[in-house]
């Protein structure tokens, strides 16, 4: 049996497909059809771009805060705290410095440089790696 969902603003009944996925409602579709947005956001370009400046005007940090928070489960002010007079904890460089962590564990290890930290990335965090590459340069 095919799905249909009647789009709540054209009232046409269409084909589930039809719909932008929606995970938080029951059926999992938007309640609007996908060409229905489209002339909505088409006609409204204009009152969407002045309510997206606006709502990030008012909140400047709150794109950077929502990841700082999501990636390592502390504040934007502790994550902060992290580079305050810091360095690499493997090279001593203090620019383009990065707050590294376990990403099974979630734990954060310590600041390093980007280059450091992309090192022990692309050894896949492992410790057995990284001292097989050491031996190796020696």
């Amino acid at each position: 049996m095919l799905n249909t969902i009647e789009c709540k603003r054209c009232k046409r009944e269409l084909m589930e497909e039809e719909f932008a996925i929606d995970n938080r409602r029951k059926n999992g579709r938007q309640v609007w059809c996908k060409l229905c947005q489209k002339e909505y956001r088409e006609n409204n370009i204009h009152k969407i771009k002045e309510y997206q400046k606006k709502w990030y005007a008012e909140r400047p940090d709150y794109d950077r805060r929502r990841n700082v928070e999501r990636t390592f489960s502390i504040t934007l002010e502790e994550y902060d705290a992290y580079f305050v007079d810091a360095t690499c904890g493997i090279c001593n460089r203090s620019e383009k410095l990065v707050l590294d962590h376990d990403h099974d564990t979630g734990e954060i290890r310590g600041v390093l440089c980007a280059t450091c930290n992309s090192g022990i990335g692309l050894l896949r965090d492992s410790k057995e790696l990284c001292l097989k590459a050491a031996e190796w340069l020696s």
